[in-house]
């Protein structure tokens, strides 16, 4: 039987330049290519190419059949090469990377790192890992306590060079370091601010909270990143609106234009410190509540980042489990919303009651034959503590009227899930109505896509003119807040 005739074939036939060090045996890895419509990944694929590529689309050209209909985007580590167009049905053309920036969302307890093209194909290469700030607490109030302790400069240390060994990593993964490399836009909340610029964030856990007016979230990128002396730009960092309104919260606004917006629209991050956003383009109203880490895999048993590996999507069927992985592979932990989905599937599959106990003599509940990756009754409960702080802030906001639920136009749902999660889980877990559901969207990470929003753009003063409208509130003076939040606990009011 014939070979087939592989994608790289056709892009040798073609006269184009694509990189091929085994010439087409499928072990060098040189060959990427991303395919649209999007081809299943091949045993080589998935052995050679990096996970974050395969969820871009990217394959191996000497491991896939050609075919006319395809559209084939080559990965060229070199720069100088134009788009060309081969024939009438399939479009080969080479990612012209000449102009590079960076957006970093520094979470309490993720960080992700994103190098984007500034061309215009947007084209990106991403990385996260946890906070290595965890070590000194899962919270901003043990951080802060930390840096009174001592501290400071050791978590100052610790998040600088895990960014630079993580940039350096991807530059070095993907031939980037003889790029031009422009801007680092940071964005993260007031205490992650405070501990990158290695600044006393004391007056943050004191009474009044008062935040610096002497923060500079301008400078020029050695200042603070000392091993990434190939940049030639400005390191930005998104302003903060207060103590508990970070700057991720201000991109959050951006990337969902609420400070456009003619219409009320409520932002809700399901972070470790669970912000939310009501207004529109005349003013905005805060909260934030301490939902904890849980939402991004933190303090879980076998919780872990939305990385390659992490359990992302979770479906029991007739007591049946199925489940998928980032970057298809096998199992090592579970990510946010892998989380979510697993709870709601346990409460209707009746896995678990409305108090979250296990309804069988089990603690934990296993995803792997081997054991290695499971939830604890611990584990739910951390979920249950998140998702009380979260639904008592939505809630208090609409019972004391600060916001009327017919005038909300749209929610946004943001956070680092690992993948799309259902606006009906987030209902049967309670943090939504289910009045409100058709209202609702789910959307991963606004704070990183304001950021990337800032890096594609430059445009700093609207992120200026979005945080200079926001009031802040603090929950605990809202009537019923401790009744309301007592009540969040269980699943009870939302399972049908």
């Amino acid at each position: 039987m014939d070979k087939f005739k592989t994608i790289l074939d056709e892009i040798r036939k073609q006269g184009k330049y694509i990189s091929s060090d085994c010439n087409g045996n499928k072990t060098c890895g040189k060959c990427i290519v991303k395919i649209t419509p999007t081809l299943d990944v091949s045993f080589s694929d998935r052995n050679l190419i990096q996970p974050a590529l395969l969820e871009m689309g990217y394959r191996l050209a000497c491991d896939h059949q050609f075919d006319e209909s395809y559209n084939i985007d080559i990965l060229e580590k070199d720069d100088g090469l134009i788009n060309s167009s081969i024939f009438s049905y399939t479009k080969i053309s080479y990612i012209k990377r000449e102009k590079l920036s960076i957006a970093i969302d520094i979470g309490t307890t993720t960080v992700v790192v994103k190098i984007i093209n500034a061309n215009g194909s947007h084209e990106s290469f991403t990385d996260s890992f946890f906070n290595p700030q965890r070590a000194f607490g899962s919270d901003v109030i043990n951080r802060i306590k930390a840096a009174n302790e001592g501290h400071l400069k050791t978590m100052h240390l610790g998040i600088v060079s895990s960014i630079e060994s993580t940039i350096l990593n991807l530059c070095e993964k993907f031939n980037l370091l003889k790029m031009h490399f422009e801007n680092i836009v940071i964005s993260c909340n007031t205490t992650m601010t405070y501990l990158l610029l290695c600044k006393d964030p004391r007056s943050l856990g004191e009474f009044p909270f008062n935040v610096s007016n002497e923060i500079s979230f301008i400078n020029k990128v050695t200042d603070i990143f000392p091993k990434l002396t190939f940049f030639t730009g400005q390191l930005f960092i998104v302003p903060y609106s207060s103590a508990f309104i970070g700057g991720d919260i201000v991109s959050g606004i951006v990337a969902c234009d609420i400070d456009v917006s003619n219409n009320t629209i409520v932002l809700i991050d399901l972070g470790t410190n669970g912000e939310m956003i009501i207004g529109n383009n005349e003013k905005m109203i805060s909260v934030s509540t301490a939902a904890g880490p849980a939402f991004e895999g933190g303090n879980i048993e076998c919780g872990m980042p939305s990385i390659s590996g992490a359990i992302s999507n979770v479906k029991i069927i007739n007591q049946k489990l199925s489940f998928k992985t980032i970057g298809n592979v096998s199992a090592k932990g579970i990510c946010g919303s892998g989380l979510i989905q697993s709870i709601t599937s346990f409460l209707e599959s009746d896995i678990i009651d409305e108090t979250g106990a296990f309804l069988s003599a089990v603690d934990k509940y296993y995803f792997t034959e081997d054991n290695h990756v499971y939830l604890s009754q611990k584990d739910i409960r951390e979920l249950q503590l998140a998702k009380a702080a979260i639904q008592t802030g939505f809630m208090a906001i609409l019972k004391n009227g600060i916001i009327n639920s017919n005038g909300i136009h749209k929610i946004y749902i943001s956070g680092g899930f690992g993948s799309s999660i259902r606006a009906e889980d987030l209902s049967l877990l309670g943090i939504i109505p289910r009045s409100l559901l058709d209202k609702c969207e789910t959307i991963n990470n606004s704070s990183l896509s304001g950021a990337v929003y800032l890096a594609l753009t430059n445009d700093f003063n609207r992120f200026i003119n979005a945080q200079s409208k926001i009031k802040n509130i603090s929950l605990a003076e809202l009537n019923d807040f401790n009744d309301i939040f007592i009540n969040s606990m269980t699943f009870e009011q939302n399972k049908e």
